[in-house]
């Protein structure tokens, strides 16, 4: 079984002059490079010698083998199982979990004591949802740990990000420090050596706190699996395969018998839509009424806009009242902007043609002070290109560029204006580039009361304490992204800033009449919920409908034909296919197909033989969470 992302194939064959136990870790060489693999079975060469004179081929040999052994029987079946799911070979699904440190350091790895055994393993994996506030959350999480441990059982803690897995350890692994271990991509190989083996060695049970690719430590005692945050998109992976981490997590669980909780704060609609069937149980009571301490309010911009004699402004009237309140009486006050920048979009005035990325056709952000002036820049957020923004129009040559939306720097500079003392920080991927610099914003931000953050998204993973005053400066730009799931994501959003506030929250907004912002203030997730099934079940989207994505890029004749090709080659299962909604990638033109199936009817074997057999530069998403 080849560990890699590159072929679909389950397995290839080679040969060795020596005797591999199957299950053994081995170096093979494919398209020319150097891989792992694992040995899934054997045979003597010369009882295949009629066999191999037939093949058009000449079989390559094993280069290496390695006498450690450091994935569980039961890990790799786990794999195998998310393979099927997602149209993969289980040897790519090893190679996206497994750390590539670990496979370059095996030797100085330590073997586990000894493989699951099934007298080990329950009859039955339990499977839980927690939904509740954050401390709530927390306090259940600490409570599975030392049950777990009571019971001699070991614990996987995953974590969306590193900050979040830093945050767990300080409020769980009181009283256990010793037993505690933490994972993260960032560490260093002597770091992850030296950890992977005293968890190995460790001879009481361990709480593993880690990001989703340390499922893969070959403990035999793990009894609990607990996955915080579970609506986060950082739990699928990005480059090929396309997985999610949460189904791997599952499988596991699954196959070993261990218990299986999923926790947020609002729950993914597809996980709730399991749980109304059956498929989870609750830890506690689900809660569906948030509660908090916090002023709530909302401000309609369109009536403010009135009152003003129709002059835009980025901030309301009530803002710059607490802005005032706060500095005299010494309250930080946290700003959310959806968008980074001074102007999220540039248009312009004569024709209406919106400024884009000359590489990838997605609409610039402005950064600066006037889309005219030739010191600013134009930022393409999806490909990174940077540009000067002292340009015409593209469409007419007009110089009437205007700016529409608000983003972070605009909020700043309308903020200096009327309070030019006031401490301000900004946080977000332009402001700090690294986790180091986020933390040292988001600790000058405490440190000094009076004082105001304007951040995006960003800054709520940093975030770890509450703040006196919540303001949301801008969100109805995140309206206009066409995406089946992005109510969700604002409702997720508005919560959790909601939940950081202590004395006002108040959220602007030029859609004051749509019921997402009241359920908010009043913290009713169960009125969002029902709307949000009947919407999807309405409109054919998850969790009533499979998704299954195929993207393809290249020149804009051969990208459609080879869309159009393979579109032909699954029928009789229909390929709705159109144009990505970047259009262009690295030069390259996207287009996508989108399959509908029956959830239940999932995995299609004869679909999926067919979608493995599509050509690697096809890329193909199942339970794809952007149809874009």
């Amino acid at each position: 079984m080849p560990l890699t992302k590159s072929i679909r194939v389950e397995h290839l064959s080679y040969f060795s002059t020596k005797d591999i136990e199957i299950g053994s870790l081995v170096t093979i060489e494919l398209r020319k490079k150097i891989v792992n693999g694992i040995v899934l079975n054997k045979k003597p060469a010369l009882a295949s010698k009629e066999e191999l004179k037939s093949q058009k081929f000449t079989l390559k040999r094993i280069r290496g083998i390695s006498k450690n052994t450091i994935l569980q029987n039961q890990f790799i079946e786990a794999c195998g199982k998310s393979a099927e799911h997602f149209a993969t070979s289980t040897g790519a699904i090893i190679s996206a979990l497994v750390p590539k440190k670990i496979f370059e350091n095996i030797k100085e790895l330590k073997n586990p004591p000894s493989q699951i055994s099934p007298c080990d393993l329950n009859e039955q994996s339990e499977k839980y949802v927690i939904q509740d506030q954050f401390d709530e959350r927390y306090a259940s999480y600490k409570s599975l740990v030392r049950e777990s441990f009571a019971r001699n059982s070991s614990v996987i803690f995953i974590c969306p990000t590193i900050e979040d897995i830093e945050r767990t350890k300080k409020l769980i692994s009181k009283g256990i420090e010793d037993h505690t271990f933490t994972f993260n991509s960032a560490m260093t190989k002597s770091q992850l050596i030296k950890s992977w083996n005293n968890v190995i060695e460790h001879n009481r049970p361990v709480l593993i706190i880690g990001t989703g690719s340390f499922i893969s430590i070959p403990r035999h005692d793990i009894g609990t699996i607990i996955i915080e945050q579970e609506s986060s998109n950082s739990y699928r992976t990005q480059f090929m395969p396309y997985i999610d981490i949460r189904n791997c997590a599952e499988n596991y669980a699954s196959i070993i018998g261990a218990r299986f909780f999923l926790g947020d704060i609002a729950l993914r609609v597809e996980t709730l839509s399991r749980y109304d069937t059956h498929e989870f149980l609750e830890e506690g009571t689900l809660k569906f009424r948030a509660l908090s301490t916090a002023e709530s309010k909302i401000i309609d911009m369109k009536k403010d806009y009135s009152n003003s004699g129709n002059v835009f402004s980025i901030l309301s009237n009530e803002t710059f009242e607490i802005l005032k309140s706060a500095k005299s009486e010494n309250e930080n006050t946290f700003i959310f902007t959806a968008r980074r920048g001074l102007a999220p979009s540039i248009v312009c005035s004569d024709c209406g043609t919106v400024v884009i990325c000359k590489n990838c056709s997605t609409p610039v952000v402005l950064y600066g002070k006037d889309p005219t002036q030739g010191g600013n820049i134009f930022q393409c957020h999806t490909c990174g290109d940077v540009r000067r923004a002292g340009e015409k129009c593209a469409h007419c040559d007009s110089w009437r560029l205007q700016m529409l939306g608000i983003g972070v720097e605009g909020v700043a500079e309308k903020i200096k204006e009327t309070f030019p003392d006031l401490n301000l920080f900004i946080l977000d991927s332009q402001h700090a580039k690294t986790s180091k610099q986020a933390r040292e914003i988001i600790e000058a931000f405490y440190a000094k009361p009076g004082s105001v953050l304007i951040g995006t998204e960003m800054a709520l993973h940093y975030m770890n304490e509450p703040v006196e005053n919540v303001l949301i400066a801008s969100i109805d730009s995140l309206f206009s992204i066409p995406d089946f799931a992005i109510r969700e994501r604002i409702l997720r959003i508005l919560l959790r800033l909601r939940a950081k506030a202590t004395r006002r929250f108040q959220i602007s907004t030029r859609r004051a009449d749509d019921t997402i912002f009241e359920n908010a203030r009043q913290g009713n997730l169960a009125d969002f919920y029902r709307n949000e099934f009947c919407d999807r079940k309405k409109y054919s989207y998850p969790p009533f409908v499979r998704l299954i994505k195929i993207s393809v890029g290249g020149t804009p004749k051969a990208a459609e034909k080879a869309i159009l090709e393979a579109k032909k080659f699954l029928e009789p299962y229909d390929l709705l296919v159109y144009p990505a909604f970047t259009e262009r990638q690295k030069g390259k033109m996207i287009w996508n197909g989108v399959l509908k199936i029956d959830p239940k009817s999932w995995p299609d074997e004869t679909l999926r033989k067919k979608l493995m057999t599509l050509p690697p530069q096809f890329k193909i998403i199942v339970d794809t969470p952007s149809v874009l």
